[in-house]
């Protein structure tokens, strides 16, 4: 889970570098890098929220 947020964070934050070096010759490593954090943080949310909770654990104790 934590990997697979990390490696996606960098390779978005990679070709967003890319594509602005290519496209404007200039590149805006803050934004890139808070656009990144902000793509990991919604990443590693995303595959938290997909784990089930097991709603019956409790009731099988009693």
């Amino acid at each position: 889970m934590l990997k697979e947020a990390s490696t996606l964070a960098i390779a978005f934050f990679i070709i967003s570098s890319i594509v602005q070096f290519i496209f404007q010759q200039e590149v805006q490593l803050f934004f890139n890098l808070g656009s990144s954090f902000a793509a990991f943080l919604l990443l590693l949310l995303f595959n938290w929220a997909n784990v089930p909770y097991l709603w019956k654990k409790d009731k099988e104790v009693k």
